[in-house]
Parts: C-alpha cells; sequence; structure tokens
C-alpha cells in the first residue's frame, strides 16, 4: 500500500515537473 502511494507521489512529481519544463 504505502509503496503504491510513493509511486503515485513520484509520478506526479514527475508529470508537474514535465509541466515546469514545458512552460520555459
Amino acid at each position: 500500500m504505502l509503496g503504491l502511494w510513493k509511486e503515485a507521489g513520484f509520478k506526479s512529481f514527475i508529470q508537474s515537473r514535465k509541466a515546469c519544463n514545458s512552460q520555459i
């Protein structure tokens, strides 16, 4: 369960990072 939550948080973190990179 904790691993799944961690993976979801990591994915959302990657997506937000990609969004920031595309804005620049």
